[in-house]
């Protein structure tokens, strides 16, 4: 139970353990064998330190409230120490006797707690705490880290702004003829107004149709086999030729799509990360994924093992009237705008 200090409230430092043991014990109550416990025919086994009411406190549960709240470093004597504790257990266990008698382990709240808890614990046990104790070999890490080489390395790449001259569906080559005169127009418009603070970004607006793969005017970084966009590889070895960020190419761009003028907007070099400095990252990331993948398959078991039957009619008219609560209530509105806000310039515009 990993995340008892995220659920609890944050108490005195000497009464945190006294509410982790009444949780554990309110949880133990309400099962069968708390039931026993509570009338004195508990099935446990060892020697009974204290009786609280009807209800023995056995030796193992001193043994491991021990383990779970050991002595400070400025603790008292190992008498002391074990005596603070024996006193914080039966106080445990006089809360959890008063709950349960005022019936609070049926409050929809605890019970809420209860099924959480339980169900972390039995995750952690046949899910969690297996796969981190399973040995992982250098052999299935290497084999992991082959297989995700494109994580843990990256090719050059670059990124681009386009105006982009669409063709039509069925264009005759007398209108892509038209379409490329047109754009070298733009070129030379372009070409003019390099290094102007948003002359790119004027003209994309004025100019560009939207292309599927970016219709912002801008691609993502893309390396020199155009992934992972699928750029056309004209587009992509002039994006490549260009050397600076905002030097525009001098020619306009030809690919099955359309006619393109671009201009370099980002640039960023090769790296590889070996293998010896990502070995301890692969582990944790593969031990990820296997609980991940473990604790559906577990949960899909659980699916099969025990019947499960949603009542959809009952379900509708909840949520029908959560969504009608919903619409009563006053929703926030739209965000402010601020007028005369451009974006940005490109790379190189000044």
């Amino acid at each position: 139970m990993s995340d008892m200090s995220q659920v609890m409230p944050t108490y005195h430092r000497g009464l945190l353990g006294v509410g982790f043991v009444l949780l554990l014990l309110l949880l133990w109550g309400c099962s069968e064998q708390g039931d026993k416990a509570a009338q004195g025919t508990s099935e446990k086994s060892g020697r009974i330190f204290a009786t609280v009411g009807e209800a023995p406190l056995y030796e193992d549960e001193l043994q491991q409230y021990l383990k779970l709240r050991p002595p400070g470093f400025n603790s008292k004597s190992e008498s002391e120490t074990v005596s603070g504790r024996v006193d914080e257990l039966i106080t445990a266990e006089l809360l959890h006797q008063e709950a349960i008698s005022q019936g609070l382990e049926k409050e929809p709240g605890i019970r809420h707690l209860i099924r959480q808890m339980l169900a972390q614990e039995i995750l952690e046990q046949e899910v969690t705490n297996k796969v981190l104790a399973r040995e992982i070999s250098d052999e299935e890490l290497r084999g992991y880290y082959d297989a995700h080489i494109d994580e843990f390395s990256r090719p050059e790449q670059v990124r681009i702004a386009d105006i982009f001259f669409a063709f039509k569906e069925g264009s005759s080559e007398e209108e892509k003829q038209s379409l490329r005169e047109k754009a070298e127009d733009v070129l030379q418009e372009a070409l003019q107004d390099q290094g102007k603070r948003f002359g790119f970004t004027r003209l994309i607006a004025t100019y560009s149709d939207k292309h599927d793969k970016y219709p912002l005017g801008q691609t993502g970084f893309f390396d020199s086999t155009g992934k992972p966009l699928g750029l056309d590889k004209t587009l992509v070895e002039a994006s490549f030729s260009l050397k600076q960020n905002g030097e525009i190419a001098d020619r306009v761009v030809a690919t099955p799509e359309g006619f393109h003028i671009i201009m370099l907007v980002g640039k960023r070099a090769a790296w590889q990360r070996n293998f010896s400095d990502v070995k301890h990252e692969i582990e944790g990331r593969m031990r990820r994924e296997e609980i991940e993948k473990k604790r559906n398959a577990f949960i899909s078991s659980l699916k099969n093992k025990w019947k499960v039957a949603v009542k959809d009619d009952v379900v509708g008219e909840i949520g029908r009237a959560y969504t009608q609560q919903g619409d009563t209530e006053e929703k926030p509105g739209p965000p402010s705008t601020t007028v005369g806000m451009s974006p940005p310039p490109f790379p190189g515009e000044k």
